[in-house]
């Protein structure tokens, strides 16, 4: 009886110590989205659609986000018969590096286009300090451009995901 009671009152103490523990910051997360309708896109500077804002807490940590933009694009009647646009993301009015989609909008004679369809794109955004970050998805032509080129945005959405999590 006393041995088993010694083995108790020794083992209970190196479980203890072994048991995982949380050496970082308690890990939180946070998810936006939002969706945006229609919008005729007709310069070559990003054109903003829909956005999220992610607001990031105080914790003395860094966060990183994770953001998926998609658009429905069709070609406008009327406009050149090739017409190329590209999506980004953009986090405070800035695009996020590496999240440049291009696309072509291609009017073909005799051929049933398909019109409209989905282009997306994703990008990660690593060490944002606390705060509020707006992200966006936005949309541009891509020059060289005749005069009046465009085309639609029938709809858009974006998703941010943000977390303290390490990379």
């Amino acid at each position: 009886m006393n041995t088993r009671r010694n083995l108790a009152a020794i083992t209970l103490p190196v479980c203890l110590a072994l048991a995982p523990f949380q050496a970082s910051a308690q890990q939180e997360s946070g998810v936006d989205g939002a969706s945006a309708g229609l919008d005729a896109i007709t310069g070559t500077a990003l054109d903003t659609l829909a956005c999220a804002s992610v607001v990031i807490p105080a914790t003395g940590s860094v966060w990183h986000c994770v953001a998926t933009c998609s658009a429905e694009v069709s070609h406008f009647p009327g406009t050149g018969t090739n017409v190329d646009g590209r999506l980004a993301i953009t986090r405070n009015g800035v695009e996020v590096g590496g999240t440049d989609r291009k696309f072509e909008l291609n009017d073909n004679p005799g051929i049933d286009d398909i019109s409209p369809y989905e282009v997306s794109t994703t990008g990660l955004m690593a060490n944002l300090r606390s705060g509020t970050h707006r992200i966006c998805c936005a949309a541009a032509l891509v020059p060289p451009t005749a005069a009046g080129d465009r085309f639609d945005i029938i709809d858009s959405s974006i998703t941010a995901a943000c977390s303290d999590f390490i990379l």
